[in-house]
């Protein structure tokens, strides 16, 4: 009895310990990983399009009080970066992000993204649909 209560609560620990020990916080760096045949390049602009999706970067600030901000810089035809403001709160090695604002007005209809955290708290992945594909947001924290 008393060595299956222990084993219950070591297998208990191992399962949610590492869920616990990720610290979230912070900024994270992100960019954009496609997967093939999102955008058939079948002329220049095609190519032009492509080209700047996989030069877009972002930088998502998680808060502790559990707001974040996220800057989207190099979109296509945009000079200014986008700014989406939000909640988020984290389950686990989930993230949920709830956007608000996105360029200081409000969303009317938001819909909320979830983000996957590595185990390890090294990187967390977002992935969304495009077009007949999906394309993955890779974030990690910036080297210091």
């Amino acid at each position: 009895m008393m060595m299956t209560r222990a084993i219950t609560v070591l297998a208990w620990l191992l399962v949610a310990l590492p869920s616990w020990a990720t610290d979230v916080l912070g900024i994270w760096n992100g960019t954009v990983e496609l997967g093939k045949q999102v955008i058939p390049v079948t002329n220049e602009r095609d190519r032009n399009k492509l080209a700047a999706i996989m030069k877009m970067t972002y930088t998502l600030n998680l808060k502790k009080d559990g707001t974040y901000v996220n800057l989207i810089s190099g979109e296509y035809r945009k000079a200014k970066p986008t700014k989406n403001e939000g909640t988020w709160k984290q389950t686990g090695l989930k993230i949920t992000l709830t956007p608000v604002r996105e360029n200081g007005v409000k969303i009317k209809r938001p819909q909320s993204l979830t983000v996957d955290v590595a185990r390890d708290g090294s990187s967390m992945g977002l992935t969304v649909p495009y077009r007949n594909s999906t394309a993955k947001i890779k974030f990690v924290r910036p080297r210091k």
